[in-house]
Parts: structure tokens; C-alpha cells; sequence
């Protein structure tokens, strides 16, 4: 299996037919992850929904919404990021920037305090910096969800700083388990502005996962879709 982009109307058209089919849907909101079973129980397919859809249960159709804002929140050690889109643009960034990695050891401080347990006068003047770039990032975050309607939060932050970022002086005005909440399902490798504009691109698209005999109808659905349009066009 593999992942491939494909467009909202294929994905609208594929998941028409698996439910004529009887494929079983299974929706986790948290991922934007839609399922497909087999009647044998195996998997067919995951279908990454953009970040503005949604999944309808009772109808298995997916629902788009008119006007859409997300605040994506990326946090790697030593930088964090916070990019606010306003209906598919980006209208507010920001980039922190902290001194938290040991240059000799290239572990964060505070996988150092985990594994070595107290540290000298370096090693705090690094722990203070890494309490006050998580309270700077919440100032931006809580700023931002003051100022504007938010209808998702995406956030890529590694587990270990979680209870850094939601635990802090300064808290996040949503919780853990807030259903506007959504985890980033992409490997981002820095925080820096670009990777803002990536991830925010990539949440933006269908994605399917599926076996090449999967991805083969789909292609043969696209391949018909253009051959009626081109038909259209020479009729008219």
C-alpha cells in the first residue's frame, strides 16, 4: 500500500461506490482518517479527509464546509511555530525559537533531565528557556483563539513535550481531548515557516492509502471522468 493525492470530486465518486459495494466505513476525526473494510473484514483503503470535510455516518458522504479556519501548531526542540489560515490562506505566522539542545550530547534538555536526573547551571539556564517557549507559544495560541473563530487545531508535537505545552504557567485554551483537536499525520522535520505552509497544504488534500488494484480503479474512474468531460466539451 501506498499514498497517492487524489481530487475531492474522485473522492466523492470512490466513496460512492464502495458504499454501493458494502465497503464498511469506520471515521476517526482525530486523524481525518476514513476506513474502508472489506466484507471479509479486511482493510481496502484510508482516505485522509482535508482538514475543512468532514465524514456524514448516517449518509457515508463526506461534507464541506463554506468557510473554514485552522491554527497549526508545529514544536520541534529548539523551535516551534504557529501559522493562523483563514479559509484556505495563511493570514498570521509566528516563529519561537529556544536554546534547549546540548550541543556535546544533541538531546533536548529536557530528555536530559530524564535521563540523567538534576542538572548544573548550563542545564537550568536550557530548562528556563524551554519553560518560557512554551509559555510564549501559548500567548500566540491564546491570542489568536481570542481573536478569531477556530474550527481545527493541528498540532505535531512529540509526546514528550506534551505535558511541557498543555501543562505550563500558560496553559493552551483547549484541552487534550477538545474535538477540535486533530494530530499532524506527516513526519515534519523542522518548524520553521515552510514546513508551516507544507503541512498546511498537505492537510488540505484528499489522501488515499490502497493496494495497487484500489489505486487502478481509481485511475480508471479519473481516466472515464475526462473522457466524458472531453466528450462534453466537443458536443457543445
Amino acid at each position: 500500500m501506498h499514498w497517492e493525492k487524489i481530487d475531492m470530486n474522485l473522492a466523492k465518486n470512490f466513496l460512492n461506490r464502495q458504499r454501493i459495494l458494502g465497503v464498511r466505513f469506520n471515521w476517526t476525526k482525530s486523524t481525518q482518517t476514513l476506513e474502508g473494510y472489506e466484507k471479509n473484514g479486511d482493510l481496502k483503503f484510508r482516505l485522509r479527509l482535508p482538514y475543512f470535510m468532514d465524514f456524514d455516518e448516517v449518509s457515508g458522504s463526506v461534507v464541506e464546509a463554506s468557510i473554514f479556519n485552522i491554527l497549526i501548531i508545529l514544536i520541534k526542540a529548539g523551535i516551534g511555530s504557529v501559522g493562523f489560515f483563514e479559509n484556505g490562506e495563511i493570514s498570521s505566522h509566528k516563529v519561537f525559537r529556544a536554546y534547549m539542545i546540548r550541543k556535546k550530547q544533541g538531546k533536548s534538555q529536557i530528555k536530559y533531565l530524564k535521563t540523567k536526573g538534576k542538572s548544573r547551571a548550563g542545564s537550568r539556564v536550557r530548562l528556563h528557556q524551554t519553560l518560557e517557549f512554551f509559555e510564549n507559544i501559548n500567548i500566540r495560541v491564546n491570542e489568536l483563539m481570542e481573536r478569531h473563530h477556530i474550527d481545527r487545531v493541528a498540532i505535531s508535537c512529540s509526546k514528550t513535550l506534551w505535558p511541557y505545552f498543555f501543562g505550563g504557567a500558560v496553559k493552551p485554551s483547549f484541552g487534550k481531548d477538545d474535538r477540535r483537536l486533530m494530530r499532524v499525520p506527516i513526519h515534519i522535520p523542522n518548524a520553521a515557516h515552510r514546513y508551516l505552509v507544507k503541512t498546511h497544504n498537505h492537510l488540505f488534500t484528499f489522501r488515499l492509502l490502497a493496494e495497487h488494484r484500489v489505486l487502478e480503479e481509481i485511475r480508471q474512474m479519473d481516466k472515464k471522468r475526462t473522457e466524458d468531460m472531453d466528450g462534453y466539451s466537443e458536443n457543445w
